[in-house]
């Protein structure tokens, strides 16, 4: 019951970045900027620190672990110019017609996948000890307020309509909710954690340095780099804070 409620408070929490991004819409290059350095931050103070203590435990897995981190900024650069160039055939045979925010679509698909193993870890805080669960549970809910931001800002970014970002905003709110069901039936073995984190960390390094901080960042402009330097310090401080997990 404890983890069934958590994850409907990370669903609160999720929703509320998103509309916070929605709301923005208007400074959204700001915001931008801001989703950047959160990014790059979550990638370099969480999920890089996170993998190499995994490693320190299972040193076999270091070579596979960096082939993934390899595989994860790669496979979103290969995703993004396919898109790119599905998207451009697409304008040129419909001048006219509507944008395909195809790419800010796939980034979504991805991160909820991310989300749908954040929700399982929940339940597994919870079965380990009901202490580890709780503290599991607050390092999640208060990043899930700059996912949402990030999933916004990635669906805006790439030309989604204000109805198509709220609906995958719901979505994506959703999908830790369907990890802590999910662990009902499933479980991620150990050997392939390493694996995960690695992936994941390519991925998120890729949408903040390669993605959305070139188009953030305008020549002369002191603001966007401000608002990026934030966004990297908005991490750092989460990380710091949850320390002791």
């Amino acid at each position: 019951m404890g983890t069934l409620l958590l994850s409907i408070i990370a669903f609160c929490s999720t929703c509320a970045g998103g509309i916070v991004a929605m709301r923005q819409r208007e400074q959204l290059q700001r915001v931008m900027a801001f989703a950047a350095g959160a990014l790059v931050g979550l990638a370099t103070f969480q999920w890089l620190p996170r993998l190499f203590s995994v490693l320190s435990l299972l040193p076999g897995e270091r070579f596979a672990a960096f082939i993934a981190l390899a595989c994860g900024f790669f496979t979103f650069h290969l995703l993004e110019r396919l898109a790119l160039h599905w998207q451009e055939s697409r304008r040129e045979l419909a001048a006219d017609g509507p944008a395909q925010p195809l790419l800010g679509v796939v980034s979504v698909l991805l991160f909820s996948l991310h989300r749908l193993l954040e929700g399982a870890t929940i339940s597994l805080g919870f079965l380990v000890n009901p202490a580890t669960g709780l503290l599991l549970a607050g390092a999640i809910v208060l990043h899930n307020l700059i996912e949402g931001l990030n999933a916004v800002v990635l669906l805006l970014a790439n030309h989604s309509s204000h109805r198509q970002a709220l609906a995958w905003l719901l979505f994506f709110a959703c999908t830790p909710l369907l990890g802590t069901l999910a662990t009902i039936w499933l479980s991620l073995p150990t050997v392939l954690l390493p694996r995960y984190l690695g992936f994941f960390s390519g991925f998120l390094l890729y949408l903040g340095a390669s993605h959305l901080l070139p188009v953030a960042q305008r020549p002369g402009e002191l603001w966007s780099l401000l608002w990026t330097l934030a966004g990297a310090g908005t991490a750092l401080i989460m990380t710091v804070l949850l320390q002791p997990l």
